[in-house]
């Protein structure tokens, strides 16, 4: 066995041990845990659908951890009620003209909406 050299990270000092001596312990700096509000997590998510990148690059950028950001993305979408019919929007009754020819007459009609896109639903 050879002798163990160590360097302390904080203050770089090297130490050398023999091969018979124990190893030096390993210490990890406490980190201290932030706790977010429901509404701070509601901005992180905002900001997070906002920026157009993964999850795990807006962690990254936000220096947190992506599992935090995962977690109330999926959250806030298990949060959000499901829309139903009456609050799509307000009904707007349409007046159809009389079809030109008999051809024409019973079947689909097309509706075309500015801004709206085709087949969504």
């Amino acid at each position: 066995m050879a002798w163990m050299t160590t360097t302390n990270p904080s203050s770089g000092a090297m130490t050398t041990t023999p091969p018979e001596a124990p190893a030096p312990a390993i210490k990890a700096r406490a980190r201290r845990r932030r706790w977010q509000t429901a509404e701070q997590k509601a901005e992180w998510v905002a900001l997070f659908h906002g920026s157009g990148v993964s999850q795990r690059d807006f962690a990254r950028q936000q220096k947190m951890p992506a599992a935090n950001i995962s977690r109330w993305v999926r959250l806030a979408r298990k949060r959000k009620p499901a829309r139903t019919k009456a609050e799509e929007g307000p009904l707007v009754e349409l007046a159809l003209p009389e079809p030109a020819s008999a051809a024409s007459a019973p079947g689909a009609v097309a509706i075309h909406v500015p801004g709206v896109l085709a087949g969504y639903n």
